[in-house]
């Protein structure tokens, strides 16, 4: 069965109201589903910045410091998601069982030879999910700080966006 272009075009242009009727159904659908059944999603990030764990008196670089530095910034992340963290955030942005509610919503990334943290939070509204990453670094700040008594050992480089 052979078709040419000329009797393709032909069947096109005789179904054209049908063509139209159903891209119009389909777009009216989409645009339902997007508004009423479809969660709008928001992100927030901000960056941390971790110092050094002490005054370095020389310029050398010993793979021991690299070492120190890597496993300091493992750790950092790993506080930024603890119970003990997500339970002060919740206290301190207002939603019960910190913990539980905001461990999905958060994700950590150190970008690769740096002493930067990146903490991203989704949630429902822009403005609530500045509200909860702004917490975490916070709240995360402290914790690090305090459980190798160094102030400024991490310090919030940026806010949330």
């Amino acid at each position: 069965m052979e078709m040419d272009l000329k009797k393709v075009i032909t069947v096109l242009v005789a179904h054209l109201k049908i063509i139209a009727a159903a891209a119009v159904a389909l777009g009216i659908v989409f645009f339902l589903v997007s508004q009423f059944l479809l969660t709008p999603v928001y992100t927030s990030q901000t960056l941390l910045h971790v110092s050094n764990m002490t005054e370095r008196k020389s310029s050398i670089v010993t793979t021991s410091d690299v070492q120190v530095s890597r496993e300091l910034l493992d750790t950092c992340v790993v506080i930024l998601n603890s119970r003990t963290v997500l339970d002060a955030v919740g206290e301190d942005v207002g939603i019960s069982n910190g913990y539980a509610s905001l461990r999905g919503s958060i994700s950590t990334n150190n970008p690769e030879d740096t002493r930067v943290i990146e903490v991203t939070v989704t949630a429902d509204s822009p403005e609530r999910a500045k509200q909860i990453v702004d917490s975490i670094c916070k709240q995360g700040a402290l914790a690090v700080n305090d459980l190798y008594g160094i102030n400024n050992l991490v310090r919030i480089f940026e806010e949330g966006t």
